[in-house]
């Protein structure tokens, strides 16, 4: 059911002397200057709104009453002075709910503006109040102290600045901890009695303390053979080992890429150095082919062994003769003989040498031809050649170089390929597939990081039992190990020991400490002693309880308040995109389609491009202000149709844009909504009155204030 005023009583209301106007669902109420309209609107504000202080109200005289129906069975009257007003009806009804609703259902005095001061009449703040609920949570978290707002639950304890509820709560657990340490000292050397019951106390403690120790020793030796276990599971795999091994892969890979990129460089040197080594060799057999060769003395050396030879004869037959003695004609013969020879061999080394020369020209034709076939030029001299092979020289050594590089790497990468195809076979790895190396040592680092990690865990626990390996107990002594139960023995026996030897000193230097903590004298009965220290305990450890469920609720309301405020931006510019607010725009100004909130401003948008709201001008800001106002009443209510007061809120629109604004009032009214509007413009007061008429019939109102004024 729509929540509708029915009803306005008003006495001595300014101008108005006395009158009784009924509403219906489309009201016109009209007056000029000085009628009362502005009195009427004051006494709507005043009566039915908690948030009427937020108006700059000129004070209402008289006496008024506003009756509303909707609201409950009955309908209920408001009045200035009335207690109860529309919002504590609403608030079940309507969730959300903004705390000025004033300011979202009236517009006084043709001021459209929602937040004054304000660019555009309207600001961040107020769509958070229309259109959100950070404004409910700014009020939750002004309610929550400075200090505890930077304060964080860390580990599970309360850390913040050492100020407020924080340094009290500190301050009070110190002052239990104290408590506690003097209640401990009271067990410890009160209550136990005798000296003979102190013995036997201590002689038992002590025989569990020894058990318990056992115990801790079998444990500690239990826990070596776990480590033990775990080490012969992990064998010799260790993290230099990895280490070395990842070491390995990147210098094969970084080997390997060496070779390949030392192979590409070979191969652009590769040429020139061809041509060097051919150079070399073609200049050394293109110098001894071109030497001097002896070519002449051919036929005088073949006359002369001929002369030779005869001569020899000669002599033989002299000597036959008798024409000359057998020595000298001998001597003689043997002279030509050997110069025959010599002269013969000279002969046929000068014939070898001419067919020698006929062979080099050959050869030396070859090597000019594949000289002039490699660097493209005739081949001039052999100092042109030393020449180009000066020039190729450097590219013949850099390939050397590098070839002497590749080789040098080959047999590093070699040796390194092995030592990682070795280890890992040693450790169970398929070392063969050279892809999955990594992903092998990586497998390899994981069985080593869950063997550390297990052998770690249990030398801690190994270490926190500090127990020498001396003493290692193999026998289950048929006693669980526990800390704690040590500790307390051993903090007992300690006790007992100390009981033994000064219980009387300690026991008065305890009542002085108990005494200084609970004021009382120090001639009290231990009894009422006690009792009041354990009271005054219970106070702390109450303060300390509420103190602490105090600061955790307001720290984890201060967190929560975090995570919701980030999501109020996109709820607000959710709503704007909303059809409640984009279509109200559009029908009211007939040119505007978005609106979205950039910072603290608003921007509005046409088909073509955007506008800062506060550069439109003012009967524009007003059209948009109107259909935000409507939209965001909308969006709030929903189909709980409220009513809507407008005070001359068309007056500074053009003529055509009124129609507009009536349109959309219209619907509005068709949707439930009652429309109360006040004008003195005639020229509104004859449209509305025409399609109140036409579209309302008997449920139009038209209220003529000049009627009656006073």
């Amino acid at each position: 059911m729509s929540v509708h005023i029915t009803e306005i009583n008003v006495q001595d209301l300014g101008p108005i002397k006395e009158r009784r106007i009924e509403l219906g669902p489309f009201n016109l109420i009209y007056g000029k200057n000085e009628r009362g309209k502005t009195f009427v609107v004051e006494l709507l504000i005043t009566s039915l709104f908690k948030s009427a202080s937020s108006w700059k109200l000129r004070g209402t005289p008289g006496a008024g009453k506003v009756e509303v129906a909707g609201l409950d069975k009955d309908p209920i009257v408001f009045s200035p002075t009335s207690h109860g007003k529309l919002e504590d009806f609403l608030e079940e009804r309507i969730a959300g709910m903004p705390p000025n609703l004033s300011k979202l259902l009236v517009v006084k005095g043709a001021e459209l503006s929602m937040a004054e001061n304000k660019p555009g009449g309207i600001n961040r703040a107020v769509l958070k109040e229309f259109l959100s609920s950070e404004a409910l949570l700014d009020t939750i978290e002004s309610k929550i102290e400075r200090t505890i707002r930077g304060a964080a639950i860390v580990d599970g304890e309360i850390e913040g600045a050492k100020a407020g509820d924080i340094k009290r709560r500190r301050e009070t657990k110190e002052n239990i901890d104290r408590i506690d340490g003097l209640i401990k000292e009271i067990d410890a050397l009160y209550s136990g009695g005798k000296r003979a019951l102190l013995k036997k106390q201590l002689e038992e403690t002590i025989r569990s303390m020894r058990q318990m120790e056992l115990a801790k020793k079998h444990t500690a030796y239990c826990l070596q053979q776990e480590i033990k276990d775990i080490e012969k599971r992990k064998g010799e795999l260790t993290r230099e080992t990895l280490d070395a091994l990842r070491e390995s892969l990147t210098t094969y890979r970084g080997t390997m890429e060496r070779i390949n990129d030392n192979k590409r460089k070979i191969d652009h040197f590769k040429q020139a150095s061809d041509n060097y080594d051919w150079l070399r060799h073609a200049i050394d057999e293109y110098k001894e082919k071109t030497m001097e060769r002896l070519t002449y003395g051919r036929k005088e050396f073949m006359i002369a062994a001929m002369l030779g030879l005869m001569i020899a004869g000669a002599s033989l037959v002299a000597i036959m003769v008798g024409m000359v003695g057998v020595k000298i004609g001998a001597s003689i013969g043997i002279v030509f003989l050997l110069s025959s020879g010599l002269f013969g061999l000279l002969h046929l080394r000068a014939e070898r040498e001419v067919s020698q020369s006929a062979f080099d020209a050959h050869e030396i034709s070859k090597i000019a031809d594949e000289y002039n076939d490699r660097f493209g030029e005739p081949l001039k001299s052999v100092a042109s050649m030393e020449a180009r092979k000066e020039k190729l020289y450097a590219d013949y050594v850099t390939r050397q170089n590098l070839e002497g590089e590749v080789n040098r790497d080959r047999e590093s990468v070699l040796a390194v390929e092995l030592k990682i195809h070795d280890t890992l076979k040693r450790f169970g790895m398929d070392a063969q597939a050279k892809e999955r190396w990594s992903a092998q040592i990586a497998e390899l680092d994981g069985n080593l990081r869950e063997c550390e990690e297990q052998i770690n865990d249990k030398k801690s626990e190994l270490l926190a039992l500090d127990v020498d390996q001396s003493d290692y107990v193999e026998t289950d002594p048929g006693v669980k190990y526990q800390k704690s139960v040590l500790e307390e023995l051993r903090a007992k026996s300690g006790k007992l020991e100390g009981e033994l030897r000064d219980e009387s000193a300690k026991l008065e230097n305890l009542k002085q400490s108990i005494c200084r903590e609970t004021g009382d004298e120090f001639s009290i009965d231990w009894e009422n002693l006690i009792d009041n220290l354990r009271g005054k305990r219970e106070e702390q450890v109450k303060d300390y309880r509420r103190l602490t469920s105090e600061l955790l609720a307001k720290i984890l309301i201060k967190n929560q308040l975090e995570l919701l405020r980030q999501q109020e931006d996109e709820k607000i510019q959710a709503s704007l995109n909303s059809n409640d607010i984009s279509s109200p725009l559009k029908e009211i100004t007939h040119r505007y389609e978005r609106v979205r909130l950039v910072g603290d401003s608003l921007v509005i948008s046409d088909p073509f491009q955007e506008f800062p709201l506060e550069s439109l001008s003012t009967g524009a800001q007003e059209q948009v202000l109107l259909a935000l106002r409507i939209g965001c009443a909308a969006r709030i209510v929903g189909k709980k149709g409220l009513f809507l007061i407008l005070d001359d809120a068309f007056q500074h629109a053009d003529w055509d844009r009124r129609g507009w604004l009536l349109d959309q009032v219209i619907k509005l009214a068709n949707q439930g909504w009652q429309i109360i509007y006040l004008t003195m413009d005639d020229h509104i007061r004859d449209l509305f009155d025409k399609v109140g008429h036409k579209n309302f019939k008997k449920n139009y109102r038209f209220i003529d204030l000049e009627a009656e004024a006073c």
